[in-house]
Parts: C-alpha cells; structure tokens; sequence
C-alpha cells in the first residue's frame, strides 16, 4: 500500500460495505464505479468470477468479492450491486460489492496490520485495518483479489 499514501502521511480511500461490514479502497486504484451491469459468464473461470463486460470497448472481468472471501459460496446473494473498476497489469476488473459509501482520509500511522485472530478468509484479501470511533475499516488489497497467487 506503500505506492498509494501520499506524502503528508495521509491516504483517501472510498468506502465499501460487504454485507455489513466496511472496507476501504485506496481512490488512486479506482478507474470507475458502475451500477449493475449485464455480465457474459466465462465457462470454467474460477468460481468468484461472475463474468465479464463490455465498458467503451475494453474487457472488465468482474469478481463476486462475497464469493472471493467465501472461496466461490455465496451465503447471501444481493441482486443489486456496485462495481468498482480497478485496473491491474494493464486489466480492467470490477470488484463487485454491496455498497458504494464516501471517499475519507485517514492517517496512515493509525493503519494497523489485521489481527491474527480476523478469519483466514478475510485475511486473504486485506492489508490493513483502520480502528474509527465506531467501526473498523478493513483495508482491501485489490492485488490479493485478483490474483490468489499473491494470497
């Protein structure tokens, strides 16, 4: 995450919720973010990839984040969602959640690494966690969704 903070010590993130927990997103990895979109489903892909799309002419290959942390089961299947679109090696991928929420700065000295005790599958996606007044932000690696090599 070292490549996204800025000089000041700071970093802007957009929130994300995930059933009802929230994650954060560095906004410099962010392309887009798009509502539902029709997806064309890929035969033999990887569970947790739940199609692809068409955005101004460029593939975007979307993941189920549900799906990636619960290693392709999905407990509870939303109908709406949104779509991140990130790019990755010169990629486009959209990461699929419940929720959009607000861009926030936070102090990147209050990033802490996630606790041994966060479930293994939720560990396999994230690089920081963030303690607020009230609720955690939990810091998603978008290189660890993508690529389960960098797990």
């Amino acid at each position: 995450m070292a490549d996204k903070i800025a000089a000041n010590g700071h970093i802007q993130v957009l929130t994300l919720y995930l059933d009802n927990q929230k994650f954060g997103v560095p906004i410099l990895t962010i392309q887009d973010i798009l509502q539902t979109h029709a997806l064309t489903s890929v035969p033999l892909s990887e569970p947790y990839i739940e199609g692809v799309m068409n955005l101004r002419g460029r593939i975007v290959t979307a993941i189920n984040l549900r799906k990636r942390i619960r290693n392709g089961q999905s407990a509870t299947e939303n109908q709406e969602s949104m779509n991140i679109v990130i790019e990755s090696d010169h990629e486009l991928y959209s990461i699929m959640v419940d929720q959009v929420g607000e861009v926030v700065t936070l102090n990147t000295n209050k990033i802490e690494d996630p606790p041994l005790t966060l479930d293994a599958s939720w560990r396999s996606v994230i690089n920081g966690v963030y303690q607020e007044e009230k609720e955690i932000i939990l810091m998603l690696d978008t290189d660890k969704i993508i690529h389960t090599d960098h797990v």
